[in-house]
């Protein structure tokens, strides 16, 4: 069985973030959540669980084949969350 990281980096070069406005030529693919739990041990930890909350969410956009994401809410508490609108726009 093979376990991968919850920790991974994202190539964030290949989503584009936008603003709603920019999106109505574009082709809505779904809502994307991505989270990030308590427990670094590392000195910015608030910084660093939005980081990997934010990766979540562009990945799981990327998965969708998203061009675009439009960023939504930010909740903290045991879980910091992020939500957004994952499009696929016409290059």
């Amino acid at each position: 069985m093979i376990f991968l990281a919850a920790c991974t980096t994202i190539n964030s070069d290949a989503i584009q973030y936008a603003s709603m406005d920019d999106m109505k030529d574009c082709v809505f693919l779904g809502d994307v959540e991505g989270s990030a739990v308590r427990g670094r041990l590392d000195l910015h930890d608030d910084a660093m669980r939005l980081m990997d909350a934010r990766s979540d969410a562009i990945a799981r956009a990327t998965a969708l084949g998203a061009t675009h994401l439009v960023w939504g809410n930010l909740g903290r508490n045991a879980v910091t969350f992020v939500t957004g609108k994952a499009y696929q726009c016409k290059k």
